[in-house]
């Protein structure tokens, strides 16, 4: 957690400079954290630890940063609690469907995770596509079908 704190505390000031972009961090860190602590090695394994720390730190503060920038303060609070129950919903699902595949073998949870980091990534790269879409279409009306 100490290592959450020290890396949210830089973040902000990232983020303050390039926005969510900084979100495309955190598949790189999930995807390192899987592979360096299923290490034998405790020195690597607790490298893993480290990478999953920077990227809770990472995750917390630029999702929060970018909800207040992307919403009103009338429906911010449903904003927060629909993003923390469906991120919590989801880690509860990547954790059972880990558990699982550890009695199968630790190969197939790291393959697991860079599916689904790539998956995160595809899908943050939609969302900002879209975003762009919208944004063009408000400053040039009907000229975008």
């Amino acid at each position: 957690m100490v290592v959450s704190v020290v890396v949210a505390l830089l973040v902000g000031r990232v983020f303050d400079r390039t926005g969510t972009h900084i979100l495309l961090t955190i598949p790189v860190l999930s995807t390192l954290t899987v592979l360096l602590a299923f290490s034998p090695d405790p020195g690597v394994a607790l490298a893993g630890s480290l990478a999953w720390g920077a990227g809770i730190g990472i995750f917390e503060t630029a999702l929060r940063a970018s909800i207040a920038e992307s919403t009103t303060a009338a429906r911010r609070g449903e904003v927060y609690g629909t993003v923390s129950a469906v991120f919590g919903t989801a880690w509860f699902v990547g954790s059972a469907v880990m558990g699982i595949l550890y009695d199968v073998s630790i190969g197939y949870i790291v393959a697991y995770v860079v599916i689904a980091e790539a998956a995160a990534v595809a899908a943050y790269l939609l969302m900002y596509r879209s975003r762009i879409v919208v944004r063009l279409q408000e400053g040039l009306g009907n000229l975008i079908p």
